[in-house]
C-alpha cells in the first residue's frame, strides 16, 4: 500500500501546501491582480477553511488526510469562474450551510443551528436567489439522514431564511425602492422546462461530466464500504450523495443555471472523492487516481491557456 502514488499524495501533509501554490499560481493567472479579485479571493481563502473544518469538525474520513480540502481546490481551479463575486458567495453559502446544518444531528432541539443554516442560505441567495429553491433539500435531509427536524428546529429555520429578507425590506421600504426586491425574487417564479435553446460551450459540459462521474465513482465506494464508519459518518455521506446526484441531474437539464449547480456538485462531490482516494489501496484505484489528476490538471491547463 506504501508504494502506491495515491496512497502517498492522500498520507502527506505536503499535499495540501502544494495544492495551495497550484491554486495561487491559477488565480493570479486568471488575474488576481490585473482584475482586483481581492475580494473574491479572500472568500475563497474562507471556503477553503471552511472546507477543511467541515472535514476535521466532523471526522469525515477515518484517517488523516487534507485530500477533502484539496479535492475542493482542484476542481473549482478547474471549473473556473474564479473572479465571480457572485458565484464565489454562492459557493461560501453553500459550504457554510453544510457546516452548520450537520451541527444539528440528532438534535431536535438544536433551533440555533438550523436558524444559521438557514440564515447562511438566505444570505447566499442575496446573490442567487435559486439558492432558496434548496430549502426544502435541507428540511427532507433534516428529517431523513439527520433526524433533526422538529417543529422547534423548522420555526428556527423559516426565521433563518426571513431574516435577511426582513431587514432589507425595512431599508427598500425606507427607500421607496421596495419593487428591486421583488425583482430580485422574480426569477424564482420563472422555471421553464425548455432548454432546447439554451446550451453551454464544450468545456463546461465537460467539466461538469467529470465532477459528476467522479462523485458516482465516490459513491460507488462508499455504500459498498459505508458500514466502517459510524452511523453518524454515514449520514453525513448520504446527505452528500443526495445533493450530487441532484445538482450532477439538473446540471445537464437545466443548464442555464449551470454555474449554481456547478458549485453545489463540487461542494458535495469533494468528500465523496476525499473519502475514495484516501480509504482504498489497489493498483485499479491507484491508476483511477492518476487518471482523475491528470484530467482535472489538463483541463485547468487548458482553461487557463485559452483564457
Amino acid at each position: 500500500m506504501k508504494t502506491l502514488i495515491q496512497n502517498q499524495v492522500a498520507s502527506s501533509r505536503w499535499t495540501l501546501p502544494a495544492t495551495l501554490l497550484w491554486a495561487a499560481v491559477i488565480w493570479l493567472s486568471d488575474g488576481l491582480i490585473a482584475e482586483n479579485w481581492w475580494m473574491q479571493a479572500a472568500c475563497y481563502v474562507l471556503c477553503t477553511y471552511l472546507m477543511a473544518e467541515l472535514n476535521n469538525s466532523n471526522a469525515l474520513i477515518r484517517t488523516f488526510t487534507r485530500l477533502v480540502s484539496v479535492s475542493f481546490l482542484m476542481l473549482t481551479c478547474m471549473a473556473g469562474n474564479l473572479g465571480s463575486l457572485k458565484g464565489i458567495l454562492t459557493l461560501l453559502s453553500i459550504i457554510a450551510t453544510y457546516t452548520a446544518l450537520f451541527r444539528t444531528y440528532q438534535d431536535q432541539q438544536a433551533a440555533g443551528w438550523a436558524y444559521y443554516t438557514f440564515l447562511t442560505l438566505a444570505l447566499g441567495s442575496l446573490a442567487d436567489c435559486h439558492l432558496l429553491l434548496l430549502a426544502p433539500v435541507w428540511w427532507l435531509l433534516m428529517g431523513l439522514a439527520l433526524n433533526s427536524l422538529s417543529w422547534r428546529t423548522f420555526t428556527a429555520s423559516l426565521l433563518g431564511l426571513a431574516t435577511p429578507y426582513w431587514i432589507l425590506s425595512g431599508w427598500h421600504i425606507y427607500q421607496g425602492t421596495w419593487s428591486s426586491l421583488a425583482n430580485h425574487l422574480k426569477p424564482l417564479t420563472q422555471w421553464s422546462l425548455n432548454t432546447g435553446s439554451i446550451a453551454t460551450d464544450w468545456f463546461s459540459t465537460t467539466v461538469a461530466a467529470l465532477t459528476f462521474l467522479s462523485g458516482i465513482m465516490g459513491i460507488v465506494h462508499y455504500m459498498r464500504t459505508n458500514y466502517r464508519d459510524k452511523i453518524r459518518i454515514r449520514q453525513y455521506y448520504y446527505c452528500f450523495i443526495t445533493l450530487t446526484l441532484i445538482a450532477g441531474t439538473l446540471i445537464f437539464v437545466q443548464p442555464q443555471y449551470h454555474d449554481l449547480l456547478q458549485n453545489l456538485l463540487i461542494v458535495s462531490v469533494a468528500p465523496l472523492v476525499a473519502h475514495f482516494f484516501a480509504l482504498t489501496h489497489t493498483r485499479w484505484t491507484n491508476a483511477a487516481f492518476i487518471i482523475t489528476t491528470l484530467l482535472v490538471i489538463g483541463l485547468t491547463v487548458y482553461r487557463v491557456w485559452i483564457s
